[in-house]
């Protein structure tokens, strides 16, 4: 049997903008629209990526808990 107890909290709040491209967003222009390999908007972009992978993995956790979960509740 396995048990996991898991309490995961972050809060972070970053506000970060290129000295050159003060308007780039990376939510809603993507690494496209980063003009001559600025390396401010790479890593603004990068930052972005990141937290779109963290948020990617915490959600396929939660399924496999889930599933865990009914797998729990359906056996007698």
């Amino acid at each position: 049997m396995l048990r996991l107890k898991i309490n995961f909290r972050v809060r972070r709040s970053v506000r970060v903008k290129c000295p050159r491209h003060p308007r780039y967003n990376p939510e809603r222009e993507g690494a496209g629209a980063i003009r001559g390999g600025c390396r401010y908007c790479v890593a603004i972009y990068e930052l972005y990526a990141g937290k779109l992978a963290v948020e990617r993995s915490l959600q396929a956790l939660e399924q496999q808990i889930a599933r865990c979960a009914v797998f729990n509740v359906a056996a007698p």
